[in-house]
């Protein structure tokens, strides 16, 4: 009997009685199998300590099995996705850049899913500012079989301690990185939980290390919330062994520090009038030249310089204002440049907001955000540094953060969108969005019709549409590409637009773009797009456009609603313009609904 024999059997059968001389089996099959050097614990088990392991851990799965859904007192096995080969392996580990295992992600009940673990070459070198700090990169991604209970998992599951006892080391995880996807935690702040079934959940994870723990043997160390000891150990760094310096050049030395390029930091120690005490590290981003959704200021007149910025506070400001106020863009010679902090709504993707505090709030002791500087263009011909001046401090730390250089090329904005441009065609009752690729699609049209809603529509030849499914009626759901009904009635991700008939009133939240009335089909119509946003005046990049046609004249009476949105599938450009000419060529039966 095999070690993962006995585990997968533990998996399945843990809540219920094993057979009464399964300890024994379990016992028997332990001392007649020789120990693979594969196996994960044999490198540090006497094979007569085996059996006292193997009783413990089916006590242990029997135990998390019956208990309900919750915090369990022992934590489960997990076992690497390595091959069963008999055969001689090397134990997995994480020693070297560009190793990678995978292994079982779990939790209360057993094995929810999976997680692989790369190490990544990463910086490597000695922090800025103090000299004393290490940091090893990882990607890790997380693949869901059922959702885990309880339900939060990602960067808290792991953490580097000490081979020797399991102390825990370091600084703990960098969560925000420049230029790279960092993992969270999850489902809390994950918009749809749903999907983490469809693909992995994953990103970058940064632990940060005292550079004198170099000299011990150290572990990474998966334990997901809850449990009261060690899930796994993965070997990550021996200490006979340098630590991997990685392709980038180490940051500049502590009398030597500047933000000059991205993916630079520097560490600063807090200075408040009331005493408050820890530390404030600044890490480089990149030089922008304008984002899609904000308007204001213009990137034809403004670039944009990115700081993300992590206040670690030991002792937290009790009456100071702290944040994002504590910073500002002068010239080398501490001439104003006009630069002003970025306050967008919404914020550019990825990048919250560090914002102000009064010190009576401090969240946690532990804050993070961006920090984005406007300046004007022609501030770009001088350099410029990056000014740390808390206030009612008259001390001020200035640090070289950009040398004369051109600005970075303007970003088209998409904000506000451009008004629409509709068109009259011969045979079509009302004016259409002008669009090439429509008019192409629509030579070689088909019809389909829907018998509940009583209309019949022409539609590309090309597209797809649905036959009936429970209570999705045929000639409802429209797209460009193959997709496949589900049992559940569920709408296919691949859908470009809907077509619903339906009784009652109907109102709409989102802040209308654009409106105007038509008839369809002998109705009165409303053809509308509008935004995900709270007035006409904010950027959204959330759009939908619709019909709604009034069937009867009674407020709760019948109502044909068509749309398409930019969260359905294929253009939403073209989706608009297709969806034009379908309810242009919308007929009801004689027997008028």
């Amino acid at each position: 009997m095999s070690d993962r024999q006995i585990l997968e059997y533990l998996r399945h059968r843990g809540r219920g009685e094993p057979p009464l001389d399964f300890v024994g089996s379990v016992m028997s099959g332990v001392i007649a199998t020789p120990q693979r050097q594969g196996s994960w614990f044999a490198p540090f088990t006497p094979p007569v300590a085996l059996v006292g392991v193997a009783v413990a851990v089916l006590m242990a799965a029997i135990v998390v099995g019956q208990r309900p859904a919750g915090t369990p007192e022992t934590s489960p096995s997990a076992v690497s996705s390595a091959s069963d080969d008999p055969s001689p392996q090397a134990m997995p580990s994480l020693l070297e850049p560009g190793d990678s295992i995978e292994v079982d992600a779990v939790d209360a009940i057993g094995v929810w899913g999976s997680v692989t673990i790369e190490r990544l070459a990463g910086v490597g070198g000695p922090d800025a500012a103090s000299g004393d700090a290490w940091s090893i990169h990882f990607e890790i991604a997380y693949q869901a079989e059922r959702m885990p209970s309880p339900a939060e998992f990602g960067v808290q599951d792991w953490t580097v301690a000490l081979a020797s006892d399991g102390t825990t080391v370091g600084r703990g995880a960098i969560i925000l990185l420049v230029g790279a996807p960092t993992l969270d935690n999850y489902p809390q702040s994950y918009p749809d939980t749903r999907d983490i079934f469809t693909e992995p959940i994953g990103g970058r994870v940064v632990m940060t290390l005292d550079t004198d723990v170099l000299e011990e043997d150290l572990d990474l160390v998966y334990r997901p919330p809850g449990f009261a000891s060690t899930v796994l150990v993965i070997p990550l760094h021996r200490a006979n062994e340098p630590p991997d310096a990685g392709p980038v050049e180490p940051s500049p030395a502590v009398l030597d520090r500047d933000l000059l390029q991205a993916g630079r930091s520097v560490r600063l120690p807090i200075v408040s009038p009331d005493g408050a005490a820890g530390t404030i590290t600044v890490e480089r981003g990149e030089d922008v030249g304008g984002y899609p959704l904000v308007p204001d200021p213009s990137s034809q007149t403004h670039f944009f310089i990115e700081l993300l910025a992590t206040y670690d506070m030991d002792v937290a400001p009790e009456t100071a204002q702290w944040g994002d106020l504590d910073w500002s863009i002068e010239g080398a010679d501490g001439a104003d440049v006009e630069a002003q902090l970025l306050r967008a709504f919404p914020e550019p993707e990825g990048r919250g907001a560090l914002g102000n505090w009064p010190g009576a709030t401090v969240p946690e002791d532990r804050y993070q955000g961006w920090m984005i500087f406007a300046l004007p263009r022609d501030s770009a011909n001088a350099a410029l540094e990056l000014v740390y001046r808390p206030p009612g401090v008259s001390e001020e730390t200035r640090l070289a953060v950009r040398d004369a250089a051109g600005a970075p090329a303007p970003v088209a904005a998409e904000w506000p969108p451009p008004d629409p441009v509709y068109v009259a065609q011969d045979g079509l009752p009302f004016t259409v969005l002008e669009s090439a690729q429509a008019d192409a699609l629509f030579v070689d049209a088909d019809m389909c019709t829907n018998p509940i809603g009583g209309y019949t529509v022409s539609y590309p030849d090309s597209w797809y549409t649905n036959t009936a499914l429970d209570n999705v009626p045929a000639c409802s759901w429209f797209s460009p590409t193959f997709y496949e009904l589900n049992p559940s009635g569920d709408m296919p991700e691949e859908i470009a637009m809907n077509i619903t008939v339906f009784e009652g009133a109907v109102g709409f939240i989102w802040a209308d773009l654009y409106t105007e009335q038509l008839i369809v089909g002998g109705f009165s119509a409303r053809r509308a797009e509008t935004g995900k946003t709270i007035d006409p005046e904010t950027p959204t990049d959330v759009f939908q456009y619709d019909y709604l046609v009034r069937l009867d004249a009674d407020s709760d009476g019948r109502r044909l609603w068509a749309f398409t949105g930019t969260d359905y599938g294929g253009d939403y450009e073209l989706n608009k313009a297709v969806l034009d000419r379908i309810m242009a060529s919308l007929e009801f039966a004689d027997s008028t609904p």
